[in-house]
């Protein structure tokens, strides 16, 4: 009586486990998305103006054609901020050529126990072999204290 109940079981898991979710965006954007959040994630941990390493890193990864929106003059030059954020998290990616993506960045603070965020657009570019920051288009800061 035992036996079929195992002679279900084993395909179930079997079936289960060897599902998988399809990656549904380019392997423009999967690239890009990497170059996103290796600059970001220096940019708010590693504090570059203060780290040589970390510095150069960023710089790596921008093109010599490196654009940024304006921002207000206090603002710190990587994180486009006077206020140290605390994360981020990329979102959405669109091709706009097979040389061109549009990343979103949503940029996070935590400030007097509340969270304010703000959403960046990254358009990156492909240069010989390797992604770069192109352009930096700055959203809406959350207010006057950033």
């Amino acid at each position: 009586m035992k036996w079929p109940a195992v002679a279900w079981v084993v395909p179930v898991v079997f079936a289960v486990s060897s599902c998988s979710v399809p990656n549904l965006e380019s392997p423009e954007c999967s690239a890009a998305r990497d170059v996103v959040r290796q600059y970001y994630s220096l940019a708010i941990g590693a504090d570059p103006m203060s780290n040589p390493t970390a510095l150069s890193k960023l710089k790596a990864l921008r093109s010599t054609n490196f654009t940024v929106s304006p921002v207000r003059g206090d603002a710190d030059q990587y994180h486009f901020t006077s206020q140290q954020p605390i994360s981020y998290r990329v979102g959405e990616c669109s091709d706009q050529t097979d040389r061109s993506v549009k990343t979103k960045v949503k940029v996070i603070w935590r400030i007097n126990d509340q969270n304010s965020d703000r959403d960046d657009t990254v358009t990156l570019a492909k240069v010989d072999s390797a992604w770069l920051i192109d352009r930096v288009d700055v959203g809406e800061q959350p207010g006057p204290e950033f």
